[in-house]
């Protein structure tokens, strides 16, 4: 694993541009499928109203691409050290917005995926239709979902082309990577079926199994709890004292960026990172901060470092982080421009 904040710094660096990040690598069930959709939904009724109109569009299409994974997935994968490399990804840059994913798969089912998107590719909006509508009629169905169905109503909901790629793990072992994007994808300043491959090897390097960059008002911050609280379950008991320590420590960083963070387009945005190595649990956050305020915030992480957890009886935010972690906490502030900074803080429980 990487110096922990240059991998927030560098997270920071590949979705600087995004007005939402939704990043998720690990095991998939419907509860972290509706979660992650709820949690988009929140940031595109708080987008313009070009997006909001695009929201049964966005839903539809983030649970096809889940059910996209789970339609792939290789029961072969469960035995090996590949299990739970599983990636999905909402973004939303300017006027595009782009999903992900990633499964691991053999060989010979990439070959098959090639070919059925090859095919969906090379038509248009009415041929789309006409495949769509012969698959069903003639009932072509197949233990992997059969005929491309999903494929051809992920073409034809977008309304562009599905972009995808390939790239070998080990032992025949594949990811294959697919992109969906509703909006003007085309004039996106971004390669971000590139830039998706380095976020999920970075998540994959630093173990960690959610990031979530956007807004931080209400609403997303209950989704963001939910959805990492979605994958604790069966992680660690809900009532066991490492639960409560991770839970508390999870909505404290996130009070704590949005006391701290600087609006962008009009909205509280920052940064948070949870994962999991070995019985530890990580957890980082991090936004963008003017320059005057760094040095009394640091004086004040300085001293929290040092302070002996048990000697702790005050109840404010960074206190109870400091009391509640395995071990120090570590925090960085790096310069963005010259009038402001990213300040983050990882924390092991």
């Amino acid at each position: 694993m990487e110096n922990r904040s240059t991998a927030l710094s560098n997270l920071f660096m590949l979705l600087a541009d995004d007005d939402l990040s939704i990043l998720y690598s690990g095991g998939f069930n419907d509860s972290i499928t509706s979660k992650a959709i709820s949690l988009s939904e929140i940031n595109i009724a708080n987008a313009d109203n070009g997006f909001v109109k695009m929201r049964k569009k966005a839903s539809f299409l983030m649970a096809e691409c889940f059910q996209n994974i789970v339609r792939h997935h290789d029961k072969k994968v469960e035995k090996t050290e590949l299990v739970g490399r599983n990636f999905f990804s909402t973004r939303k840059v300017d006027t595009a917005f782009i999903i992900s994913s990633a499964n691991v798969i053999k060989e010979e089912d990439s070959n098959v995926l090639v070919q059925k998107l090859e095919q969906v590719n090379k038509l248009e909006k009415d041929e789309l239709k006409q495949l769509y509508m012969h698959a069903l009629s003639n009932n072509e169905l197949s233990d992997k979902g059969g005929a491309g169905l999903g494929l051809i109503e992920m073409a034809r909901k977008s309304g562009n082309k599905l972009k995808y790629d390939i790239k070998e793990i080990k032992d025949g072992f594949y990811h294959f990577y697919l992109q969906l994007g509703l909006g003007d994808v085309n004039t996106a300043k971004s390669d971000y079926l590139r830039s998706n491959k380095a976020l999920h090897e970075l998540l994959i390097k630093n173990n960690l199994f959610l990031v979530y960059k956007g807004d931080l008002s209400k609403g997303s911050f209950e989704s963001i709890l939910n959805m990492a609280e979605s994958n604790l379950d069966g992680q660690i008991d809900k009532d066991s004292a490492l639960r409560k320590k991770v839970s508390i420590v999870l909505i404290e960083l996130l009070k704590n960026i949005s006391k701290h963070s600087l609006k962008r387009n009009g909205i509280q945005t920052g940064l948070l990172a949870v994962g999991k190595k070995g019985n530890k649990f990580i957890i980082g956050a991090g936004n963008v901060i003017k320059n005057e305020e760094v040095e009394p915030l640091k004086e004040q992480l300085k001293k929290l470092q040092q302070v002996d957890q048990n000697s702790l009886t005050e109840t404010s935010g960074l206190e109870e982080i400091a009391q509640n972690v395995r071990e120090p906490f570590e925090f960085d502030f790096t310069p963005r421009d010259k009038d402001r900074m990213l300040y983050s803080i990882f924390t092991v429980i």
